[in-house]
């Protein structure tokens, strides 16, 4: 598996993004729960679902309860008569310990289909989940554009955003993985937070904090093999677009300015890339003369352009990913 990959984007994946939020959704009202899940027609509206998406965060949660009532649903079937009565009563007292009672029965049961339930975590990455089929990993939904990080792109990113070293980051997902109190975790750099939570890599509660369950430890060692080198530096583009979104998740999911896209496409800005890869980002003479930059913002503008016009009924399905499709990564078969 490779460290990263660019693909055009795909329905299945955005189903499982809306799987991973429905029920946060569902917590806030059934009506925006109907009118997100609406935009996942035949003709997916993939930009139009993700700014409904975004419209619903840090709307006050009016329907929680019945939400939670939806989450222990999946839940019984693993717990035994004495675990399920205590949840329900919990539920009905409206307990503030029930994210992280219901969470830390989720990892120890290992169900899996709530891993990622946003109702435990932060979510101004909302456009991003892990895994997708066979393909487990960091999933970052760009609007026309897939951008995934397998394990060793995960740890790169990790390592070059926080700063520290290998085994600091080993010890530290160890210890998230295992679950620390949540003033513990509070208390850490935050560098260190804000990287991890912009990757939606752990869960908060009112009193833990948990590595999210499908980050597999230890992630690979950077080297030279293939699968376990750093991504190449022919993913600024894309990687730049997500750094512009994390920093203004409000801007999500419009083009950013060229300036601002620009300012977003460094070494400084993206670390973890290896810029002395073969590609055109690396090159002083393109660097300086804005043909490499202003080529790969063309790249995306061709493509947001394009899913426009579909999504206004402009243009039909299957039309317009064509040609702006990178041709060194060709969707999987």
């Amino acid at each position: 598996m490779e460290a990263c990959s660019v693909r055009p984007f795909h329905r299945g994946v955005y189903e499982n993004l809306w799987a991973e939020h429905k029920l946060s959704v569902l917590a806030i009202s059934f009506k925006k729960f109907r009118a997100v899940a609406g935009k996942l027609g035949q003709v997916p509206h993939i930009l139009a679902f993700l700014q409904s998406l975004g419209r619903t965060l840090n709307e006050p949660l009016g329907n929680l309860n019945n939400a939670l009532l939806n989450v222990f649903d999946h839940m019984k079937l693993y717990l035994d008569r004495n675990e399920r009565m205590k949840l329900v009563d919990l539920v009905l007292d409206e307990s503030p310990t029930l994210p992280t009672v219901f969470f830390d029965l989720i990892r120890r049961k290992s169900i899996s289909a709530l891993y990622g339930c946003q109702i435990f975590f932060p979510q101004q990455a909302y456009y991003k989940f892990y895994d997708f089929g066979d393909s487990p990993g960091l999933w970052i939904c760009l609007g026309p554009y897939l951008l995934h990080l397998g394990f060793a792109g995960i740890r790169a990113r990790f390592q070059a955003r926080m700063g520290i070293s290998p085994t600091e980051l080993d010890e530290r997902l160890g210890r998230l993985r295992e679950g620390i109190p949540i003033g513990e975790y509070s208390g850490w750099p935050e560098r260190i937070r804000k990287t991890l939570e912009n990757n939606i890599a752990v869960a908060v509660s009112p009193g833990q904090a948990w590595l999210h369950p499908r980050l597999e430890l230890p992630l690979p060692e950077l080297d030279s093999s293939p699968g376990s080198r750093a991504p190449k530096s022919r993913f600024a583009p894309f990687m730049a677009l997500e750094r512009c979104w994390d920093t203004d998740p409000a801007g999500i999911p419009e083009l950013p300015a060229f300036s601002a896209w620009k300012e977003e496409l460094s070494r400084e800005r993206l670390p973890e890339l290896d810029w002395d890869s073969e590609t055109n980002w690396d090159s002083e003479t393109n660097w300086n003369s804005e043909t490499g930059p202003a080529d790969g913002f063309r790249l995306l503008l061709d493509a947001f352009l394009a899913q426009k016009d579909l999504e206004l009924g402009k243009a039909e399905a299957g039309a317009g990913n064509g040609k702006t499709r990178p041709e060194e990564n060709q969707p999987d078969a």
